[in-house]
């Protein structure tokens, strides 16, 4: 489903099949319902909504999708992009231009992740990103120390000890945690916290990436098998943790399998590349 209408009332509604019909923006908004809460074309038929669930629906909709709306929206619509009159009787409609999103400060978790890939660079983009004046992330080039690994490692300490990480005076926060882009298995904890967080990824040609991995780990994690050993011994995992993934040279590169996996949980327009 990629489309929405959001009604109290369902009568009068059967022109409009393939629609997911609601009267509770929060449920969409959360992930109660669909697991990517994003539409190409949203509908706004209830009267009285409030500008916080304005805001929400805005942020529901996808990049070039179509929010149509009545008369007494236009003012808001129109403080954020183009309206025009829709072809639909008694509707405007305005297209969603880019991906930019409302941030409600009591609601706060994480803005962006850097999730990957693993010795591609990602320490340096976090340090050099520390440095914007808008924008938090730990600066510190050790990972030991900078890389919270909540998602994969600490999630029993729950949500209110990942915020403290943050320093919520910044317009964004975020964090870099590489291992997040092969476990697959944290993509729906991801979305829980933030479904609309933005993810960076990094990519590097996978051999070259395969064997920094291998240095990385013999320095740190005790692998004493040279470099071709471990590529000629590696096998694929079907249990992917953190600590299963450490020896996984070849396998992390398998980046065409690994996007398509978090695409099923975050549109394109939640990615950086």
């Amino acid at each position: 489903m990629t489309k929405l209408i959001v009604s109290k009332n369902n009568m009068d509604l059967d022109s409009y099949p393939g629609y997911i019909i609601t009267s509770n923006i929060g449920e969409e908004y959360n992930c109660k319902t669909v697991h990517k809460p994003f539409f190409k074309k949203i509908i706004i038929i209830d009267k009285g909504i409030n500008d916080y669930d304005l805001k929400r629906i805005y942020n529901m909709c996808l990049v070039n999708g179509i929010i149509y709306f009545k008369n007494e929206y236009k003012k808001f619509f129109s403080n954020i992009t183009n309206i025009s009159q829709s072809k639909m009787n008694e509707f405007f409609c305005c297209t969603k231009p880019d991906n930019k999103i409302f941030i409600f400060p009591a609601r706060r978790s994480v803005d962006f992740i850097i999730v990957g890939v693993q010795r591609a660079g990602t320490t340096s983009m976090s340090h050099n990103l520390s440095k914007h004046p808008d924008l938090f992330i730990d600066p510190e080039k050790d990972p030991r120390k900078s890389e919270i690994h909540f998602f994969d490692l600490n999630w029993s300490r729950g949500l209110d000890w990942y915020k403290r990480k943050f320093d919520y005076k910044y317009k964004m926060v975020g964090e870099k945690t590489p291992d997040l882009f092969s476990l697959e298995h944290t993509f729906p904890l991801i979305q829980r916290v933030n479904p609309y967080v933005k993810l960076i990824v990094i990519l590097k040609n996978p051999i070259l990436r395969a064997y920094s991995s291998w240095k990385m780990v013999s320095n740190y994690f005790n692998e004493t098998r040279s470099f071709e050993e471990c590529v000629m011994n590696e096998r694929p995992i079907k249990n992917k943790t953190f600590h299963t993934m450490v020896k996984q040279y070849l396998q992390r590169g398998l980046y065409y399998k690994q996007l398509k996996r978090l695409k099923r949980w975050f549109p394109k327009q939640n990615k950086t590349f």
